[in-house]
């Protein structure tokens, strides 16, 4: 509840207001290209690891989550406690994630108060000071400019059951910016399909106006949808992982083109994620998992290393 309290607020310190959504002076060709990845633990950093799948994104600005703090414990990357494990990303992280285009980092999952409320505070402070936008959480909702678009962005860390304070904190952040842009964490086992709980707040963002809704959480890909002029991806996998706590290699990025009105095209591609020192990049072999996305009958067109989606 605290969290959704802070969205609220960081919706309206954005400036964010009744009307905004509407702006007059959004000019009809306006758009924004952006590209998603899922989970991201840099640890100590400073290998690049999301460069080489930064530089296959065509240019787009790109938007992760970011598991774990800002925090000098970063050079340990992983520390584990009886039942337990925090994760921190080292110092260097920010600028890391600047230099690879990402312009905006959700900070809102399941590892987010691993550094304490203070270590929260200090995160949101490291990313604004690096250019990247940190949302979700205490960090509430950051609104970007691409294109001539006001894009804002809103994270939740989705548990058992929707917190009923949801659709004011959607509300609040679409009156925001021109296009929405919602990002679910669900902690739970890798699973190519949802789970009702991300099924319901997913729905409850595109009632909101959500133009893209993605979820990521579960370390595992899962399928997507277009909706009208949105787009649903129900999994993205890990990015990069600076732990040996996930072994799932197998994950997605979406590429989006947004315009006022919503999405106006959006595409899947499949990547190998960052793990055991490896930097991310799009997938060696994406036969497999083109073949997957088929299976769980994902709508669209298949091509040689990615899949365009089609109402």
């Amino acid at each position: 509840m605290r969290a959704l309290a802070a969205i609220l607020s960081g919706a309206l310190a954005c400036g964010g207001g009744a009307g905004r959504s509407d702006r007059s002076d959004v000019e009809a060709g306006s758009v924004a290209e952006l590209w998603f990845a899922g989970d991201v633990h840099l640890g100590k950093g400073g290998a690049g690891a999301l460069d080489e799948l930064a530089a296959a994104m065509g240019g787009a600005s790109g938007v992760v989550n970011l598991e774990g703090p800002i925090d000098g414990r970063g050079e340990q990357g992983v520390v584990r406690e009886p039942g337990a494990i925090r994760l921190f990303n080292g110092t260097g992280a920010p600028g890391e994630l600047a230099r690879a285009g990402i312009v905006a980092a959700q900070v809102a999952n399941n590892h987010a108060g691993d550094a304490g409320p203070e270590g929260q505070a200090a995160t949101a402070a490291a990313l604004r000071a690096a250019g990247v936008a940190p949302f979700g959480g205490a960090a509430g909702v950051a609104v970007i400019e691409r294109g001539g678009l006001r894009v804002a962005l809103a994270g939740f860390e989705v548990g058992e059951t929707v917190a009923a304070e949801l659709p004011a904190a959607l509300a609040a952040a679409r009156a925001a910016g021109d296009v929405l842009v919602v990002g679910f964490h669900r902690t739970g086992p890798p699973l190519y399909l949802p789970e009702p709980p991300l099924r319901q707040a997913a729905e409850l963002a595109l009632e909101a106006g959500a133009a893209v809704v993605v979820a990521h959480g579960s370390h595992s890909l899962a399928g997507a949808e277009l909706r009208g002029p949105a787009v649903v991806a129900w999994g993205l996998g890990n990015a990069t992982f600076a732990c040996d706590c996930t072994e799932e290699r197998e994950a997605l990025a979406l590429r989006v083109r947004l315009g006022r009105g919503g999405v106006e095209s959006s595409v899947l591609v499949p990547i190998d994620a960052g793990l055991s020192g490896q930097p991310a990049r799009q997938a060696a072999d994406p036969g497999p998992v083109l073949d997957l996305l088929q299976a769980i009958g994902v709508r669209g067109r298949r091509e040689a290393d990615r899949f365009t989606l089609a109402p």
